[in-house]
């Protein structure tokens, strides 16, 4: 079998890198199947070391200086990409590893819904105290509008927006204007929000026409109150019919998974 030309230029830019670990990112960036935003971000978790990172990117770097053939252009390219984004941001790369460092998140699970809560809570205020920009990056980075790239490439892909694209709602319902192929569901806000707040939320998308692309989710990893939390809000909900909560838990899912 004749070997993918890019395949063999990818492996030739990775072949002994180490730790194994930044080869197999560093091949899915340079292969396109991962951007070099979430590639940089992928290397820095992995190693919590922004120099190590820089070593590595710069050794991709001076590798590619050697390709010449036609076909490696759009593999230059990418990681041109990744080479610029690791120099335009060195500084803030230096703090995303002090902050993974720091080791303030914990794997483990929270004892109760209040604790879980509290403990984001805390987390959210730590990182915003350590960067103004935390704040930022973490709200700007759920906004659904980031995945239309992906939508206009494939036209055909099914894509679930989770927590209803929350607190981005009108960017949300735009998206799902335009391409009907993607549903969201109702996770974590379906218990985490006042009911007021998630009502309001809910409701601004069942008058919009979306009921049939609205899939019940309950975010539950921990708690496991959140479950019966969530069901009870969409069952109480006034503005809902026995339909629409039907095609909320479980139709809506059923056509979106091919479920029969």
């Amino acid at each position: 079998m004749k070997k993918d030309p890019e395949l063999g230029a990818v492996e030739r830019l990775t072949a002994g890198l180490e730790p194994p670990a930044h080869r197999d990112i560093l091949v899915r960036c340079l292969s396109g199947t991962l951007s070099p935003a979430v590639a940089l971000m992928q290397l820095l978790i992995e190693t919590e070391d922004a120099s190590a990172v820089r070593a590595t990117v710069d050794e991709v770097t001076r590798r590619a200086a050697s390709l010449s053939r036609a076909t490696d252009s759009l593999l230059r390219d990418r990681v041109d990409d990744l080479t610029q984004l690791v120099v335009e941001n060195e500084p803030g790369c230096e703090k995303i590893a002090g902050m993974l460092r720091a080791n303030v998140d914990s794997p483990a699970p929270a004892r109760s819904v209040e604790e879980g809560i509290a403990f984001c809570e805390k987390l959210f205020d730590w990182s915003v105290q350590q960067s103004e920009e935390a704040s930022v990056a973490l709200y700007s980075l759920g906004n659904p509008q980031l995945i239309e790239d992906v939508l206009v490439k494939h036209p055909k892909m099914k894509i679930q927006l989770m927590h209803m694209g929350f607190p981005y709602l009108q960017e949300t319902k735009a998206i799902l204007n335009v391409y009907p192929q993607v549903y969201a569901d109702i996770a974590g806000i379906d218990w985490l929000r006042p009911v007021p707040e998630f009502y309001s939320y809910l409701k601004s998308f069942i008058e919009g026409g979306f009921g049939k692309r609205i899939m019940y989710g309950s975010d539950q990893m921990a708690w496991e109150d959140a479950i019966p939390l969530s069901i009870k809000k969409v069952e109480d909900a006034p503005f809902l019919t026995e339909e629409q909560k039907q095609d909320i838990f479980y139709n809506n899912a059923a056509k979106f998974y091919n479920i029969k």
